[in-house]
């Protein structure tokens, strides 16, 4: 594990989000519309429905028999997954998104039939989180104070890289939790095969916003300290965070310059995470982000607390 030295103060901290991504709605470009879109819309709900039991919606099933096609393109498949925190739907079951940013994931869920709740701590993400009707609060979980055993998930997705006690959010975690809940969680991971390419201009560093960094065995160490069972813990492929370590090297930012430079970064980035993902099979570890889900534990049921990890 690794840490940022020194800390910044709250003050200094919140600097640092002043100009931060979670300030943008997106959700605009998700309303654009064309034959490609729709088709590849189509089959992401086709695969959800399959693969993790979402209901289909009316307006995707026109081609949405074709989600196996989704196989061959390994990096979106994993991405779509992803972006619902390889979640199956659990009706009736409130979930929290710690950290939820603009609101993205948590509009998203919503659509999909979760019964959601969001908290961030940065004000601007937070009004743009609320004007896209998601239902969100300010400030950081041990100022929520929710009442225990209230979630039946609790999501954190890039938020314990950012927290200065990531030992007591995820207690914290544990505490509003229902016996039998399930925390789920992603953060970038030190021990990546990006991390060791690109050093100092590895993205998942990002100072001084990101003040705690994992590998796989650090994660699961924790959750299981804080009393966490049938801990999981895997690497992934990340391409953002890849084709963002490039522009780095390179001096490149993301707006500016050429662009054939910028469709030059993209393939790369593309070429080098599909090389990635073949090395993962051999080299499990070295993904450039971590995925880690574990359960509160239920009364009367015996503790496992050594479940190992998994790719």
């Amino acid at each position: 594990m690794h840490w940022l030295n020194p800390i910044p103060d709250v003050e200094e901290l919140a600097r640092a989000y002043q100009h931060y991504y979670t300030h943008e709605d997106t959700s605009a470009a998700s309303l654009r519309t064309g034959i490609a879109r729709e088709v590849y819309a189509d089959i992401v709900a086709g695969y959800l429905e399959a693969r993790l039991g979402y209901a289909l919606p009316t307006e995707r099933r026109r081609y949405s028999k074709l989600w196996p096609l989704l196989y061959l393109l390994p990096l979106r498949r994993q991405r779509e997954e992803r972006a619902v925190m390889y979640l199956p739907l659990l009706k009736n079951q409130l979930l929290l998104d710690v950290g939820c940013g603009s609101g993205d994931r948590l509009a998203r869920l919503t659509g999909l039939g979760w019964k959601t709740w969001g908290l961030d701590f940065d004000p601007q993400a937070v009004e743009v989180a609320r004007n896209r009707g998601c239902e969100v609060r300010c400030g950081s979980l041990e100022e929520a104070a929710y009442p225990a055993e209230t979630f039946d998930v609790v999501m954190m997705s890039h938020v314990i890289e950012h927290v200065p006690a990531p030992l007591g959010t995820l207690k914290e975690c544990f505490r509003i939790l229902k016996p039998g809940g399930r925390l789920v969680l992603a953060t970038p991971n030190i021990q990546s095969l990006g991390h060791a390419v690109f050093g100092v201009n590895w993205r998942g560093l990002e100072p001084p916003r990101h003040l705690h960094l994992f590998n796989r065995q650090a994660l699961q160490a924790s959750l299981a300290q804080v009393g966490f069972v049938h801990v999981e813990v895997r690497s992934y492929v990340a391409l953002s965070v890849i084709e963002e370590s490039l522009r780095l090297r390179l001096g490149c930012s993301r707006t500016g310059g050429r662009r054939m430079l910028r469709k030059c970064l993209r393939m790369s980035a593309l070429a080098a995470s599909l090389v990635a993902l073949v090395l993962l099979e051999v080299l499990p570890a070295k993904g450039e982000c971590l995925f880690a889900q574990a359960e509160k534990p239920s009364p009367g049921v015996p503790l496992e607390r050594d479940s190992g990890s998994r790719r």
